[in-house]
């Protein structure tokens, strides 16, 4: 072998061997990379079911929307055409969602889109606003948020000078509070000159007078521009509704103490309202939703004939109304096999019927819903 050729040679294995070892180290270069487009990856499909859920108004700052009027450009508006403030509230669970999905159909009432729209759960104006608390609803899985008397279930078992606001507060005298709130909810009604403006957040039934207060300040109106609608719906079937969402954090006796709590609040308060308030069971709504929808729509006074009630249910709704929404949870509670004779149950019971809502616990299995008259719950609509 000449000594060209064995040059030739030495410079091809040499090449080879480059070429060998470029390639290990584009090899290894990859694996390297893979961890971190794993997190690139996982990262943009958070955020793209993020953006599915709530919108690009959940990824922008508070405010970015918000309207730019006065406190006096608010109150003459409020003031002016006949306009009306309808608040929705109730216990968690429910059924606030369901009603106020609704009422939203009718043509004369603006509300906030859904979640994609509005950038928080439910569409429920608490959760957009920084003028009252929020109570720590969508908090409830915080690690710092186990002790505290927040968040679904519990809430309402603080201390009453947090929880229950009313009139006395010096925020509900503030006009510039009226602004901000209104500022804030005006881009996400699609009718700001509606005749009814709809605002829905379960807390509604714990701060009912200072809301009332609120958007009621400075008014040289005749007439109040608020009125209170609340739902309430049977305590074991709320309770175990509850349980599904929080998976075991709030025990089943402070779940039921919680909605005792709320309803004491809202049912106190509702003779304290300026406009006679509405309350509706979710029972009665679900066995007969005409009836129910056609009656707020009449309390409104807003149309409410056949067609329209009709259009709203069969045709608007985004899922029909189950006629026995607690059917699954009597189901759990009645297999359970309860002892009717229980103390803490009988004990309950009693609290429950100073509440005049015509719940039974003890004969739900039996089939009864209710322990008074059907007529028991207009006994709060009648000032």
């Amino acid at each position: 072998m000449t000594a060209s050729s064995s040059k030739h040679q030495e410079r091809r294995q040499q090449k080879q061997r480059q070429a060998t070892k470029k390639k290990r180290k584009q090899k290894v270069t990859w694996l390297e990379l893979a961890p971190v487009l794993a997190i690139f990856g996982i990262t943009f499909g958070v955020i793209g079911y993020v953006y599915c859920m709530y919108g690009s108004t959940f990824f922008l700052p508070p405010g970015y929307f918000d309207y730019k009027w006065t406190a006096e450009q608010w109150r003459e508006h409020l003031d002016a055409d006949g306009r009306t403030m309808l608040l929705i509230g109730g216990p968690h669970k429910s059924g606030t969602t369901i009603l106020w999905d609704a009422i939203r159909q009718h043509p004369e009432l603006s509300s906030f889109g859904d979640s994609f729209d509005t950038g928080v759960s439910y569409s429920e104006g608490i959760l957009m606003q920084s003028v009252y608390p929020k109570f720590g609803i969508g908090m409830e899985f915080r690690r710092d948020n186990a002790n505290k008397m927040e968040g679904l279930g519990k809430y309402a078992l603080a201390n009453e000078n947090l929880v229950h606001w009313t009139e006395d507060r010096p925020e509900a005298k503030q006009m510039e509070n009226l602004a901000l709130l209104m500022n804030r909810f005006a881009p996400f009604w699609d009718n700001v000159n509606a005749t009814v403006l709809v605002e829905k957040s379960p807390p509604n039934a714990v701060i009912s007078r200072f809301l009332d207060a609120l958007y009621n300040v400075n008014s040289t109106s005749n007439r109040p521009v608020t009125k209170f609608l609340f739902i309430t719906r049977h305590p074991i079937a709320n309770a175990y509704s509850h349980e599904k969402v929080l998976l075991g954090q709030v025990k089943f006796n402070h779940l039921l103490e919680n909605y005792v709590k709320v309803h004491e609040y809202m049912i106190n308060d509702m003779p304290k309202l300026r406009n006679r308030p509405k309350l509706v069971r979710l029972e009665d709504f679900a066995m007969k939703p005409s009836e129910t929808l056609k009656s707020i729509f009449e309390w409104l006074g807003v149309d409410s004939s056949d067609e329209i009630v009709h259009d709203i249910l069969y045709n608007k709704l985004s899922r029909p109304v189950d006629h026995d929404p607690n059917a699954k949870y009597r189901k759990i509670w009645c297999e359970k096999k309860i002892n009717k004779a229980n103390e803490a149950i009988k004990a309950f019971q009693k609290r429950l019927s100073k509440l005049k809502l015509g719940y039974d616990i003890v004969g739900w299995c039996d089939g009864y819903s209710f322990d008074v008259d059907e007529k028991s719950v207009d006994e709060f609509q009648e000032f």
